[in-house]
């Protein structure tokens, strides 16, 4: 249990609640509830996003959802959603899931795939072509719809046996890789109850270790000896097959939500997952892609003129400073609504944290909602730490010196180099950015128009640098 703060409580979250009150102290599983509630790497549910979401300047989600509504064709559409490692890719798409399957208007059922996050290293794009032929079935049993227990043509060319597929169809719901019709209000298979007890809740741990390893064993099976080009058209045969399907039980297009390139840890795997993504244009159904901001320069999305090829649009990090530094409070306010509407959803009654330290998480979160979330944990474990009941600004400080450490660390000459002429000119240099961008030490804004800017935990550092890298030129000194 916390222990009293010793200085004086901070004010509600919430403008108009009256005088500062001191909160209670706040025992173990209330401090749970509030790690959970805040867990950066946590996959909202359909039914959370309704709650949940919190529309931003510039979102493309509607605009998504329009084009794939307004479309006659879904098997022309191809969208790459792009945008920073934590920007909310994930929960866009499952928002998106969630829009579609209560439009009864657009005909369409969401398939919504983890594509990326559980690939052997190097992975093409035969690894993950198990996981969709597998989610597509898995659609079907959900449709209650009669299937047959061969695997779809072509499968066998991937080493992925009539076993192995029979594990790997349920095995995808169980570990998240896909959302089940069932959650989306979709289907006639009724969803299964919720586990009950110490012992449910130890089976169904097992039961996913036993999914888990069966999605593995699929990937690894099709990525150690992959077809490539031409040679996968069987595969991707049997996959229009089960789509067809699909769509004659159901009377919905199908339309593909593909997510997780960003699990990829390089720029060079994503690229390699996506070799023979050009594939996919066969396919009857719409595709929603979700990748980092580096899928803008390859030329399968980048080239958007070119029929068939992904359209890019992008997911703009939140307003939360301008290009010059200054304190913008749309993306601020957004990420506090996002910070009130997880608070209040987990009913965690008292707040624990002034307004201004919330801005100032969000400013140092550089408008990306994940590290947005990982700032307001790292504050209230530094709270927890001094056995305080409320976070203060000692905490925020805490919290932000903790994770520009992190960055910190990465750092060497060159790239201080790169983020100096970030911070300048605003755009990077050429070919020496991809990897600083993958991993959020240069942040693509496009909030009105595209621009570039080191982390903002990082410009001091940048700054410093920079200034003194100018005084030892100035005074005649290495400038290393």
């Amino acid at each position: 249990m916390l222990p009293p703060p010793a200085a004086a409580a901070p004010t509600r979250l919430s403008p108009g609640d009256g005088a500062p009150a001191a909160p209670p102290p706040m025992g173990l599983a209330e401090q749970r509830a509030f790690m959970a509630a805040f867990d950066p790497y946590r996959d909202l549910q359909p039914e959370e996003t309704r709650r949940l979401y919190v529309d931003r300047e510039n979102g493309p989600l509607r605009r998504i959802h329009r084009q794939i509504r307004l479309s006659p064709d879904l098997s022309r559409l191809r969208l790459a959603l792009i945008g920073s490692r934590g920007a909310g890719k994930s929960s866009e798409l499952r928002r998106l899931a969630d829009l579609l399957a209560a439009d009864a208007e657009a005909e369409v059922v969401p398939l919504f795939i983890d594509i990326a996050s559980e690939l052997p290293p190097q992975a093409s794009t035969a690894a993950w072509l198990p996981l969709v032929a597998a989610a597509v079935r898995a659609a079907r049993v959900d449709w209650g719809e009669p299937v047959p227990d061969a695997p779809p043509a072509g499968l066998d060319a991937l080493g992925v046996p009539a076993a192995l597929f029979g594990r790997l169809v349920p095995a995808l719901g169980v570990v998240g890789a896909v959302l089940r019709l069932g959650s989306l209000g979709l289907g006639a298979a009724g969803q299964a109850a919720p586990a009950a007890g110490l012992s449910a809740a130890v089976e169904g741990l097992r039961g996913a270790g036993d999914a888990l390893s069966a999605v593995q064993e699929a990937t690894a099976a099709a990525q150690a000896s992959p077809p490539r080009g031409r040679a996968l058209q069987p595969v991707i045969d049997g996959i229009r097959a089960e789509l067809e399907a699909l769509e004659a039980a159901c009377g919905r297009r199908p339309c593909l939500l593909l997510d997780g390139l960003d699990k990829r840890p390089t720029v060079e795997e994503v690229f390699a997952a996506l070799d023979d993504a050009a594939l996919l244009h066969a396919l009857p159904c719409g595709i929603v892609l979700t990748g980092p901001v580096q899928l803008g320069r390859d030329p399968r999305v980048a080239a958007q003129d070119v029929p068939g090829r992904f359209h890019p649009l992008h997911l703009p990090t939140l307003r939360v400073v301008d290009r010059e530094g200054n304190d913008q409070t749309e993306g601020q306010s957004a990420l506090q609504q996002l910070f009130q509407r997880r608070w209040d959803e987990a009913g965690l009654g008292s707040a624990r944290f002034q307004p201004g330290d919330l801005a100032r998480l969000a400013r140092g979160s550089s408008g990306i909602p994940r590290a947005f979330l990982g700032l307001v944990q790292g504050a209230f474990l530094a709270a927890t730490d001094r056995g305080a009941r409320a976070v203060e600004g000692v905490d925020v400080d805490a919290a932000l010196k903790e994770a520009r450490h992190r960055m910190e660390r990465t750092l060497d000459q060159r790239t201080a180099e790169v983020l100096a002429r970030v911070l300048e000119d605003g755009l990077p240099p050429s070919g020496e950015h991809a990897e600083l961008a993958m991993n959020n030490l240069i942040i693509a804004h496009a909030n009105g128009e595209v621009w570039h800017r080191p982390n903002e935990l990082l410009v001091p550092f940048v700054q410093g640098w920079a200034a003194a890298r100018g005084q030892r030129r100035g005074a005649g000194g290495p400038t290393g």
